[in-house]
């Protein structure tokens, strides 16, 4: 039994020593393939440690975890792994597994036994990120996925509450955030409903131009649940990647006196403002501070809904289809 793995390993990092104790902890023979400095040519897009450095420091770290591995040059993708058999199994990171895929393809039309592929999911950085050899080499991360510069994050609002959530948000994960507040956004004006609040905080989160690592959009919407309706903020948030997330805050019910009047176009702020005289409302504890008494209020329902978008970031093996 034999296990293989390859790489470039330019700066031997936390997602690195993940994928290389993951083939160790096997217990059978490793064969790491490193990458030669002239198969990497012009294919990286920034400047690789020559192949006897990055061979030393891998030679040293897995000399800490394994005394049965052998560290072999990297002329190619899929070098001899899909005619070899010695084989048995491969451990790869979401970017490799596609070639594992294609691996076991060659494999299996040569009448081979494909390789047991073992996934190892990202590791990531403080700023949920994954971690990368680029990435520390720019400055923006060190090795262990410690965020060096400040994140950059824009929320697409004129609210206060929504621009301290996402900026509490991020300093509760112990990360410098730069947060910008952008104001250059056109969006309807009546009160969303149902599936509307999303795609209006999607909206949102995509109005921004200009470079950030996420983008936020909050929008609070009604909703009926069996037919009584039910006031949920949502929120959407853009990566610089282009991925998006989403998440609800919990929700609670709406008066029926103030739903009446948003059929006649007005928001729910609007609507209270026009029923019970104090306005503003929106800013400060909401509607859910004054129908619960201040048990409950606007700002702890956008930060769950900030919360709650950015679970899937958190754990995102979890979230990956099954192929």
């Amino acid at each position: 039994m034999t296990v293989i793995l390859g790489g470039t390993f330019s700066v031997l990092h936390k997602g690195h020593r993940a994928m290389l104790s993951e083939a160790a902890s096997t217990g059978e023979p490793v064969i790491i393939g490193l990458t030669t400095d002239e198969f990497l040519g012009a294919r990286k897009g920034y400047s690789t440690p020559p192949y006897p450095l990055r061979e030393k420091n891998l030679s040293t770290f897995l000399r800490t975890i394994s005394s049965n591995f052998t560290i072999l040059p990297l002329n190619s993708d899929l070098g001899n792994a899909f005619s070899s058999q010695q084989y048995d199994s491969i451990v790869v990171s979401p970017e490799t597994y596609p070639n594992a895929l294609k691996i076991n393809e060659k494999r299996i039309s040569g009448n081979m036994a494909p390789l047991a592929i073992r996934l190892v999911p990202h590791v990531l950085a403080d700023d949920l990120f994954p971690i990368s050899s680029s990435r520390i080499l720019s400055g923006e991360i060190d090795a262990e996925g410690k965020r060096m510069s400040p994140l950059r994050v824009s929320v697409s609002t004129g609210n206060d509450l929504k621009e301290r959530a996402v900026h509490e948000f991020f300093s509760r994960r112990g990360v410098d955030v730069l947060v910008r507040r952008n104001r250059e956004y056109d969006l309807a004006t009546n009160q969303p409903l149902q599936e509307d609040t999303l795609e209006l905080a999607k909206l949102r989160a995509s109005s921004v131009t200009g470079g950030y690592d996420y983008s936020i959009g909050i929008e609070s919407g009604i909703f009926k649940i069996n037919r009584e309706p039910y006031d949920f903020h949502a929120c959407a948030v853009l990566d610089r990647f282009g991925a998006v997330s989403s998440g609800f805050s919990s929700g609670f019910r709406i008066p029926d006196s103030i739903i009446d009047l948003t059929k006649r176009g007005m928001d729910i702020s609007q609507a209270f403002t026009s029923l019970h005289g104090e306005a503003d409302i929106g800013s400060k504890g909401g509607i859910a501070g004054i129908l619960s008494r201040n048990s409950l209020n606007r700002y702890d329902l956008i930060m769950e809904s900030v919360r709650n978008a950015f679970i899937p970031r958190i754990r995102p093996d979890l979230y990956l289809a099954k192929k």
